[in-house]
């Protein structure tokens, strides 16, 4: 199967912080909004930070056809700031911002379904850590063939509000550097999981519309 590897065009945190861990984690607008990729949360007397990330990433290098079967995201190790460990976490980007806000962090704090993890005992730095997705992630690529697919980055901590007592933070480059996060597909093209075989179609064409949202036409015989 053909793969392919796409560079983000745009990532960015949307950061918090304050004296009350429970009011940090829930608001709905962050402090602050940068291109640093830094995900986590820390403790420095007295006030807690939270970092949230989002990384975009356009498919227009696949064909309109493609079927994805495998996804690996790749973030490039740069600094480990963690005293305690943690699962950095792939979360859904649905419902963030085109070009990143600092609303995006409310937006973050709803997305806690896993589309991948590793854990921060296993960081590698100055090197690609790699996430496979796992199929409720390779689903939302395939959601956005030809399309622009963003997906959120959280630390497992954040996601469960356990308080942290020092650092919990992790930094990869962001899309601006020379190591930007990359996502690598692997891909089919045509019918997905059948053989070959004869589709009857009622009329002149069947019409539809693809995952892409590309309006196809598929021609048969009269039955």
């Amino acid at each position: 199967m053909p793969t392919v590897t796409i560079s983000s065009y745009l990532s960015f945190y949307v950061e918090k912080d304050g004296i009350d861990y429970l009011v940090v984690h829930n608001a709905e607008v962050a402090d602050s909004i940068s291109v640093d990729f830094r995900v986590g949360q820390t403790y420095v007397a007295p006030n807690y930070f939270i970092y949230r990330d989002a990384v975009y990433f356009n498919l227009a290098l696949l064909p309109n056809d493609a079927f994805v079967t495998s996804a690996v995201l790749k973030l490039y190790g740069r600094q480990d700031l963690s005293d305690t460990d943690f699962d950095i976490v792939i979360v859904s980007g649905s419902g963030l911002s085109l070009g990143g806000e600092q609303a995006d962090y409310g937006v973050l704090v709803s997305k806690i379904i896993s589309f991948g993890s590793f854990n921060s005992s296993q960081f590698v730095l100055n090197a690609y850590n790699e996430i496979s997705l796992n199929s409720l992630g390779i689903d939302e690529i395939n959601l956005h063939i030809s399309g622009n697919v963003v997906f959120g980055i959280r630390s497992s901590r954040d996601i469960s509000s356990i308080v942290p007592g020092g650092g919990e933070i992790a930094d990869f480059d962001d899309y601006s550097l020379p190591n930007p996060p990359k996502l690598v597909l692997t891909y089919t093209t045509g019918v997905v999981g059948e053989s070959p075989g004869t589709l009857k179609v009622r009329g002149n064409y069947l019409h539809y519309v693809d995952s892409g949202g590309v309006e196809r036409r598929l021609l048969g015989d009269i039955v």
